[in-house]
C-alpha cells in the first residue's frame, strides 16, 4: 500500500512516497516554484550500503592514542568499536587535552547542519558537553556571512540588514531600479536555509525585477553568484580590494602579490566595457605568475601543520581573527 508522508529538510519541504516499508519516491512541495534537486537524495537515506553502522576509531589513533603516527590520517583502516568504548575515549582524550593544555586548547567549532532540528543541533550539544567540563574556545560570527558580518556592522550600524531585518527580496523586485549585489545571489546556495525553506522564491524575484527593467550590479570574485539571464554588471573589484590590502599589510613581502591582483581586477573591470575577452586571455598566465610569487617567496611549497598557520591563511577572506575567539563558560 502506498504511503505518503510530510517532511522538511534544510534543502526544502516534501512528501515521501513509501510503499511496503521502502521509499520508492519523492515528491516536491506543490506551491515550490523552484524545488532543490538535493531533495530526491532522501530516497538512499535509509540504505543501510550508505550509512556508518557502528563508532569507528582510527586504528593507529586506537592503539597509541596520542602518540600514534599522524600521518596515518586518511589512509588507515577505521575500527569498529561498542558505544561504552566511544564513549570512555571521548572522555579520556577530552580531560587529557584539558589537564595538560588548558580548556582553551579546545575548540568547540562544530557547526550544526547535521539537523534540522534544535535539540539535536550539533553545535550546541557539543558545546553544552564542555561547558561542563569547564569551557572550551569556540568563534565569533560565522563563516557564512564571513567579513560581510563584520563590515555591515559599521557600514550600516547594526546587525540588522545582514540578519533579514532589511528591505524583502520581494519589495526589491517590485521598487527596486538598482540593485547592488555583493555575491549572494545564486540558486546553488538559495537551495537550503537553516530549519528548511518551503518555498524557493530568489529567481522568481530576480524574473521580476529584470522583467521591470531593473538593473544588477554584481561586486564579487565569481561570475556565477547570480544567474547568467539576469545580465548583470559584473564589478570584480574584490581583487582589486585584495591587491590593496596586500600592499598595505606589508609592502615589502607581498608587492608582487598585491599588484598581481590589482591588475588582475582592472583588467576583468575594464573587459565590462570592452568587447574582447581578455579575462579568458590572461587568467592562466595570472595564475601562473601567482603561483611562481609564492614559489619565489617561500622557496618551496610547505604544508601548514600548524593550527596558527592555518588561521592566519583564513583571517584575510573569514572576517574572524584570534581576538575573535572566546573562552566559553
Amino acid at each position: 500500500m502506498i504511503q505518503r508522508f510530510s517532511h522538511c529538510a534544510h534543502w526544502g519541504a516534501f512528501t515521501v512516497v513509501v510503499d511496503a516499508g521502502r521509499i520508492v519516491g519523492i515528491e516536491p512541495f506543490v506551491h515550490d516554484p523552484a524545488p532543490s534537486p538535493v531533495i530526491q537524495a532522501a530516497k538512499d537515506w535509509l540504505d543501510p550500503a550508505r550509512r556508518i553502522a557502528q563508532q569507528m576509531v582510527r586504528k593507529g589513533w586506537l592503539e597509541k592514542r596520542e602518540q600514534s603516527d599522524r600521518s596515518g590520517r586518511g589512509r588507515e583502516d577505521f575500527v569498529p568499536v561498542s558505544w561504552e568504548q566511544a564513549n570512555k575515549l571521548v572522555a579520556e582524550e577530552i580531560n587529557r587535552v584539558r589537564h595538560q593544555h588548558g580548556n582553551d586548547s579546545i575548540f568547540a567549532g562544530s557547526y550544526g547542519w547535521t539537523s534540522a532540528g534544535r535539540f539535536h543541533h550539533a553545535q550546541t550539544q557539543i558545546k553544552r558537553l564542555l561547558n561542563l567540563v569547564g569551557g572550551f574556545t569556540g568563534h565569533k560570527d560565522t563563516y557564512s556571512y564571513g567579513a560581510g558580518a563584520v563590515i555591515a556592522r559599521h557600514v550600516m550600524g547594526s546587525n540588522d540588514d545582514y540578519l533579514g531585518f532589511g528591505s524583502s527580496l520581494d519589495s526589491v523586485a517590485q521598487h527596486s531600479d538598482l540593485l547592488l549585489a555583493f555575491g549572494g545571489l545564486s540558486p546553488r546556495t538559495s537551495q537550503m536555509e537553516a530549519g528548511g525553506i518551503a518555498r524557493h522564491t530568489l529567481e522568481s524575484h530576480l524574473h521580476r525585477l529584470v522583467d521591470r527593467g531593473g538593473r544588477v550590479i554584481l561586486v564579487s570574485p565569481r561570475r556565477d553568484d547570480i544567474p547568467e539571464w539576469v545580465n548583470a554588471q559584473w564589478w570584480p573589484i574584490i581583487f582589486i580590494l585584495v591587491g590593496i590590502l596586500q600592499l598595505i599589510s606589508n609592502p615589502r613581502n607581498n608587492f608582487l602579490i598585491g599588484i598581481i591582483f590589482i591588475l588582475l581586477g582592472v583588467i576583468i573591470l575594464g573587459n565590462q566595457f570592452i568587447d574582447i575577452n581578455l579575462f579568458t586571455i590572461l587568467w592562466p598566465i595570472f595564475l601562473i605568475l601567482i603561483g611562481l610569487t609564492f614559489i619565489i617567496k617561500r622557496g618551496k611549497i610547505k604544508p601548514m601543520t600548524d593550527s596558527s598557520d592555518v588561521l592566519q591563511n583564513f583571517t584575510l577572506f573569514g572576517g574572524n581573527n584570534e581576538r575573535n575567539l572566546y573562552y566559553g563558560r
